[in-house]
């Protein structure tokens, strides 16, 4: 696998936003939400997190922690770290690493990977 590759889209909805106060008095936004992919075969629903702090021109840098619960029964919990940018169809893209950790042998996501994730909110 090269790195860039992309893994999968996942599509959902924002269910909620907060913004909260920071040691170095940047504010950062929490949102949260719902999300569905299709990973090698496999239907996975998601519930998420994200701590966003926004940089320069656009550019953001994202700590998301999330649950994923796949058709397979399997559960998993993962951790996603990266730099966002605004793209070309209201949303975001976000490249970064990832740390999965799983319940079970089944779900395909068992090692860390790169990996590029499309927000729409």
């Amino acid at each position: 696998m090269a790195i860039g590759e992309l893994l999968y889209e996942e599509s959902g909805k924002q269910t909620g936003i907060r913004v909260l106060e920071s040691l170095n008095s940047l504010p950062i936004a929490e949102i949260s939400g719902l999300g569905s992919l299709k990973f090698e075969g496999v239907a996975i629903n998601t519930v998420w997190t994200m701590h966003v702090r926004l940089a320069d021109e656009g550019i953001s840098f994202v700590k998301e922690n999330g649950i994923m619960y796949g058709e397979n029964t399997e559960v998993a919990s993962y951790i996603i770290e990266g730099i966002t940018r605004p793209n070309k169809s209201g949303g975001s893209s976000s490249r970064g690493t990832s740390k999965i950790l799983t319940t079970g042998q089944d779900l395909l996501l068992v090692s860390p990977r790169a990996m590029i994730k499309n927000y729409l909110c």
